[in-house]
């Protein structure tokens, strides 16, 4: 009868283990899967961070320096009100023709 009883155990214990496995196997994948994705999301947020740094910059720059907007604008091709802006970038030159 204790013989018995050990094997009964015994059965009843893999079985235990073997229904832990199979209940707990799907959620440490879907652990992985969600510490992957923490992972992506944390780095996606200090990229963003580091932009919203280096926008801030800028518009301090806007704010305090002249000399930084005006480069700026000069870079979308504006200018000031008594300039004369020419734009060669369109321009195609004549060919030096030999005599």
């Amino acid at each position: 009868m204790k013989i018995l009883s050990r094997i009964a155990m015994a059965a009843f214990a893999v079985a235990v283990a073997v229904l832990l496995v199979v209940v707990f196997r799907p959620l440490l994948a879907e652990q992985g899967a969600l510490r992957a994705q923490r992972d992506a999301l944390r780095a996606e947020n200090a990229r963003l961070e580091a932009q919203v740094a280096e926008l801030r910059r800028k518009q301090e720059a806007f704010r305090t320096n002249p000399e930084y907007v005006e480069i700026v604008a000069r870079r979308e091709g504006l200018a000031r009100a008594d300039e004369t802006v020419f734009d060669f970038s369109q321009a195609t030159p004549e060919p030096v023709k030999e005599k």
